[in-house]
């Protein structure tokens, strides 16, 4: 059995969350790849950061407070998610 590589994982949650997130499938690519999955979390967030970045430029130090924020945020809510606390109905898709 051939053990799948981070980019590849990367591309397939990519791929199945064209719009943005989606914390189902991120839960489910998690769970398929458990190697991964901080990766996959740091990613995730990464992402969300982007999403919702100002356009203006940044400072470096800006630009490291904004994503420490955002993986902060991810972090407490996947925390919530593992222990059963998050509630998916509050999702809006």
């Amino acid at each position: 059995m051939s053990e799948t590589n981070l980019d590849e994982i990367l591309e397939e949650y990519a791929a199945a969350t064209p719009a943005g997130n989606d914390l189902k499938i991120l839960r489910e690519t998690s769970e398929k790849h458990p190697q991964h999955s901080d990766d996959l979390a740091d990613f995730a967030a990464a992402r969300a950061v982007v999403k919702h970045a100002p356009e203006e430029e940044l400072s470096g130090e800006e630009e490291h407070r904004f994503a420490e924020a955002g993986l902060k945020n991810l972090r407490m809510v996947l925390g919530a998610f593992d222990f059963g606390l998050f509630d998916f109905s509050q999702l809006h898709g």
